[in-house]
Parts: structure tokens; sequence; C-alpha cells
């Protein structure tokens, strides 16, 4: 899978699903990385979130 982005808070994170895998940006990297708390977001706003760290 190409690799997308510059992932300049280092929040990418591969799933493997059998022989496949996935390249995905963690949330909860990038609440350490001090983005600040996205636990209280509502998923909407999570996937946004998600979108910009790519």
């Amino acid at each position: 899978m190409p690799i997308t982005g510059q992932d300049t808070l280092g929040t990418r994170r591969t799933l493997n699903v059998g022989s496949n895998s996935y390249d995905y940006f963690s949330l909860s990297a990038a609440e350490a990385a001090g983005i600040g708390d996205v636990t209280r977001l509502p998923k909407s706003l999570k996937v946004l979130l998600e979108n910009l760290l790519r």
C-alpha cells in the first residue's frame, strides 16, 4: 500500500489482517503527541481529525 502524507506527528500505525497490512493514523498516538484530549469528540469529528493527520 502506498504511503501517504508526511506523518509529522509520528501517528502512522500498521494493522495486519491475514496476509494484508493497512496503514492508519492513530488518534491515541496523536493525543500522546500533544494535540489534546480526543476522547470527548463525536465520532464524526474523530474521522475528520484522522483525515487531517494524513
